[in-house]
């Protein structure tokens, strides 16, 4: 699903004033060992220049904003824990067991058919049913999903969100690559990466791979399909 089909659930859902946060029933990781789930991380490459697209490999500029991210001084509260994951390894699973173990994490308990869905069409479509689907607002713990990540393949790649900024810059993390990476994603402004304070915009969230055309698209704007709101996805 598109931003553009996806937009028709906006008059319904994403159109509501959404300021009050979740109320979790517990924190991420304090009081319980995430260790299994997520192993220390690995040592961060060192940032030398700021993302930019430019002709660089935007698997090379997604692990510089990935360095970038994880230097930044976290804030608090569940935020924070979320950010904490950055950079740490996950041998199986993938990014939907990764985003649902999350929710879980935080304390809410996905309906039965979420943590049933194979794959993000699954939820796209579980989701769409339970008039889930938004295209701005996000709340901390609702989900983002990306079409093509894997190439021609919708609804393949799904992150938590963390945090929206006024402009509606939604900062979110994702598993790719067995690594929990850091992204941001502005809907509005898909082909942007930076603002004009130099604030992030888009990241690089599809790798890439040999023989992209040049018209792949690799920012999280480009790719972005719709937010989940997970409050209509949890008992």
């Amino acid at each position: 699903m598109t931003l553009a089909s996806a937009g028709v659930f906006a008059l319904a859902v994403g159109c509501e004033t959404r300021s009050e946060p979740y109320r979790f029933r517990a924190p991420l990781v304090g009081g319980v060992s995430a260790g299994d789930t997520f192993p220390d991380p690995r040592p961060e490459r060192e940032a030398t220049s700021p993302i930019a697209r430019d002709d660089r490999d935007p698997l090379v500029a997604a692990s510089e904003a990935i360095a970038i991210a994880a230097t930044e001084p976290a804030g608090r509260g569940l935020a924070a824990e979320l950010r904490g994951l950055v950079g740490r390894e996950r041998d199986t699973g993938g990014d939907l067991d990764f985003a649902l173990t999350v929710i879980e994490r935080l304390g809410l308990a996905p309906i039965p058919e979420l943590r049933a869905a194979h794959g993000g069409q699954a939820l796209i479509d579980l989701a769409e049913a339970r008039d889930a689907l938004a295209t701005e607002r996000p709340l901390l713990g609702d989900l983002v999903v990306f079409d093509d990540y894997r190439p021609g393949e919708p609804a393949s790649l799904v992150g938590v969100v963390v945090d929206q900024n006024d402009e509606g810059v939604a900062e979110f993390i994702y598993e790719s690559r067995g690594i929990v990476r850091r992204g941001y994603v502005d809907p509005k402004r898909p082909a942007k990466t930076r603002g004009a304070d130099g604030s992030a915009r888009n990241t690089f969230v599809r790798p890439g791979r040999p023989g992209d055309p040049a018209s792949t698209d690799y920012l999280a704007g480009e790719l972005f399909s719709a937010f989940i709101r997970i409050d209509r996805l949890s008992e």
